[in-house]
């Protein structure tokens, strides 16, 4: 699974150019210009991370509407302090036998 993060460079910034709902900024091009975006790649065995840049022709499965709704959670199951802090805070708190389920 591929994780990603979508950044739009401005080549001129103006009021106009940034969003006000999403607080990204999208720069201004000509009508035949295509757009590049950096794309934050995540190798889900090895949690290594590539910065790419995608094209907005790009009509393959890294076009720019997949890659926005895309998430994973990859990076949080190979957070190995966050996962023992979080077994280390349940083992104190459940002192009887049973079984914990941790939804989000």
């Amino acid at each position: 699974m591929i994780s990603s993060f979508t950044l739009h460079l401005p080549t001129r910034l103006s009021p106009s150019s940034l969003s006000r709902r999403t607080g990204t900024v999208v720069r201004s091009m000509s009508s035949g210009a295509s757009q590049c975006i950096f794309q934050l790649k995540l190798d889900p065995l090895t949690g290594n991370s590539e910065w790419v840049v995608v094209e907005e022709d790009d009509k393959t499965e890294n076009s720019p509407e997949v890659l926005l709704s895309s998430t994973s959670y990859l990076d949080m199951l190979n957070d190995s302090p966050r996962n023992r802090a979080f077994r280390a805070a349940i083992e104190k708190t459940v002192t009887k036998p049973c079984h914990v389920l941790d939804i989000g």
